[in-house]
C-alpha cells in the first residue's frame, strides 16, 4: 500500500485525535460504521442465504480489515459474530490504539487481533513469494475490507488487485467503501466536511483520488468477482449527522460488497 508523502503525514497526524469518541473529531467515522456494518451482515446473509443461524455462519468466517486504523470497523465484525478477524494497518500509532481499546472487552479480544503490517507483507506472508508457492485457501480470508483506504493510495489497479488475492476463491467476498469522484463528492466531502462543518481536517480528502464504483466494479470483474450489492451512504439528519444507506445513489460516499467466482 504506496502512500504519497503527503498521505504518509496525514495518516501519522491521525491517531492523534480520540478515535474513539463519538462525538468527538472522528464522530462521522462512527455514524458511518453503523452503516457499513449493517450493508455487510445483510447482504452477506442475503447472498448466501445460509441453512444455518446468522451467529452459526458467521462464526465460519475468517476476516481481514485493510487499513484498519485504531479497530473501528474491525471491532464491529467481532461484534457481529465473526469467527476471527485480523485488522492491519501500516501506521504502528493506529495498531497501539486498537489494541489498546480492544483490552477494554476480554471476550472480542479472543477474535480480534491487530497488526502492523502492509497487503504487501501480508500477500508475501501468504504466497511464499520467494518459493513461488500459493497458499491453500483455507489460509485466505472469507471477508476482506477495505473501507476508507483506496482514495488513499497512488496505484489504486495494483492495490485492488493484491486485496482480490488475499479473498477465499469461489467463497470469499470484498468489501469496499470509499468516495466517488463527482461534482456532488467535492461538494460533500471537501467544502462541506473539510471547510464549512469541519467534520474533519482540512487537506483530508484529495478529490483527484477519489474513484468511480463503475471503476471499482471494472477492476474486480477482471479479477473474477460478481458485484452482490452496492448503496451510498449519506447524511439523513444534519443536526445530529446520522447516515442512512441509499442503494440508488453513489454519487458521493459509498460502499460494495463483491463475490470472488474462481
Amino acid at each position: 500500500m504506496k502512500f504519497s508523502s503527503r498521505q504518509v503525514e496525514d495518516i501519522i497526524i491521525i491517531p492523534q485525535y480520540d478515535w474513539w469518541s463519538p462525538t468527538g473529531p472522528q464522530g462521522s467515522l462512527h455514524k458511518f460504521n453503523k452503516v457499513r456494518a449493517n450493508f455487510i451482515r445483510k447482504n452477506l446473509m442475503n447472498d448466501a442465504m445460509p441453512i444455518e443461524t446468522q451467529e452459526e455462519y458467521f462464526s465460519k468466517f475468517r476476516v481481514l480489515d485493510i487499513g484498519c486504523g485504531a479497530g473501528i470497523l474491525s471491532e464491529s465484525l467481532g461484534r457481529l459474530g465473526m469467527g476471527s478477524v485480523t485488522g492491519i494497518d501500516p501506521t504502528d500509532k493506529c495498531v497501539e490504539l486498537a489494541q489498546a481499546h480492544l483490552k477494554l472487552d476480554a471476550d472480542l479480544a479472543k477474535k480480534v487481533t491487530y497488526k502492523n503490517t502492509t497487503v504487501e507483507a501480508l500477500i508475501d506472508e501468504k504466497f511464499n513469494t520467494n518459493n513461488n508457492q500459493s497458499p491453500h485457501k483455507d489460509e485466505l480470508y472469507d471477508l476482506v475490507c477495505c473501507s476508507e483506504v483506496i482514495e488513499h493510495v497512488n496505484d489504486q489497479q495494483e492495490f485492488l488487485r493484491k486485496c482480490a488475492k488475499l479473498v477465499k476463491p469461489e467463497t470469499g467476498y470484498f468489501f469496499l467503501s470509499t468516495i466517488a469522484k463527482t461534482p456532488e463528492s467535492y461538494f460533500l466531502t471537501i467544502l462541506m466536511a473539510e471547510y464549512v462543518l469541519r467534520l474533519v481536517p482540512k487537506g483530508t480528502h484529495e478529490w483527484n483520488q477519489y474513484i468511480n464504483v463503475e471503476d471499482i466494479e471494472g477492476a474486480l470483474s477482471s479479477q473474477a468477482f460478481r458485484t452482490v450489492a452496492k448503496a451510498g451512504a449519506m447524511v439523513t439528519n444534519p443536526l445530529t449527522m446520522e447516515m442512512d444507506e441509499f442503494p440508488n445513489w453513489l454519487r458521493g460516499n459509498y460502499m460494495i460488497l463483491s463475490k470472488r467466482l474462481i
